[in-house]
């Protein structure tokens, strides 16, 4: 079987064989970067040339498809195509040029898949959720927190205000603001204080984070990534020295000490503050554990489920 996510960022497609949960080996992956979330989030629409780029990218998956032999699949867009002012002649292009019927994905069943990945490692780890734990993915274009205690969710809700969505939020001029810092945090409280509000009380062991620039988050906390299927455990303490750090410094000394490019440093400070304000709702939380698991893991997973 194959399973492909047209994301923000990345057109990804796994093959797998598999008998269970258990056995399976993904035999293929393909990744292919996308600035698609930049554009439609700005733009509200996805322009006639990455139109075609996506056909493209997408006729030589079918052809890698065909090569392996799989006939079954799943393909599945995210926030980039969903908030699209054009996404049906998108989808109309992909059927009618490649064959391929692509579904787009609403907010709560997109979080919920990330969701299902993650539950399963912490499982195959065996680290409980009867403490009380936090899941926070963070995607280009949204936020998902989900409250579990017991195995039970018990408190869920979806924001708009992902990674890219916050930096395309403030122009240049305001980003380069010193007074950026401020506005940017007021907003993110503001946004989020409903949040604190209903989890006022609670007690969390865990922090788990997921999305799209973790491995960015691990590159500039010295971090190495797990690899698929893995967790990276951090201290709170770990992560405010760095926050501490990063507030502190301009666009090219981040570029030259993290070692990092200049749209990766654009949202360093967005997203070390989006970070912030979210540990700042789990005060109980001393672990915070880094999980790889991705949008096509989950996807992954629930078709094996439900076969």
């Amino acid at each position: 079987m194959a399973v492909i996510h047209l994301g923000s960022e990345m057109i990804r497609m796994q093959i797998v064989e598999f008998r269970s949960l258990r056995r399976l080996k993904v035999i293929e992956q393909c990744d292919y970067p996308i600035r698609l979330g930049e554009e439609s989030f700005k733009n509200k629409i996805i322009p006639f040339p990455m139109v075609e780029e996506i056909c493209q990218v997408l006729q030589g998956f079918r052809e890698l498809m065909q090569d392996y032999g799989v006939e079954v699949y799943r393909a599945q867009a995210t926030t980039a195509v969903r908030e699209a002012r054009n996404q049906v002649y998108l989808l109309d292009q992909v059927k009618l040029r490649t064959g391929l019927t692509v579904e787009v994905t609403e907010m709560p069943m997109e979080i919920y898949t990330k969701f299902i990945a993650i539950r399963h490692t912490l499982a195959e780890q065996h680290i409980s959720t009867g403490e009380g734990m936090m899941l926070i993915d963070i995607s280009s274009g949204g936020l998902g927190i989900t409250g579990i205690e017991s195995d039970k969710i018990t408190f869920q809700e979806n924001f708009h205000i992902g990674i890219i969505r916050i930096k395309e939020s403030f122009n240049y001029y305001q980003r380069s603001s010193q007074h950026f810092n401020r506005a940017l945090m007021q907003f993110l409280a503001s946004t989020t204080g409903p949040v604190k509000a209903a989890l006022r009380g609670r007690s969390m062991r865990y922090l788990v984070i997921s999305g799209t620039e973790t491995e960015l988050l691990l590159k500039i906390l010295g971090k190495k990534s797990a690899g698929p299927g893995g967790l990276t455990h951090l201290t709170r303490d770990e992560f405010m020295a760095v926050f501490d750090e990063i507030r502190n410094l301009n666009l090219p000394q981040m570029i030259q000490l993290f070692h990092v490019t200049e749209d990766e440093a654009e949202i360093i400070l967005p997203m070390i503050l989006l970070y912030e304000q979210l540990l700042s709702l789990v005060p109980t939380a001393q672990e915070i554990i880094v999980s790889d698991e991705t949008f096509i893991d989950g996807m992954r997973l629930r078709y094996i489920v439900q076969q």
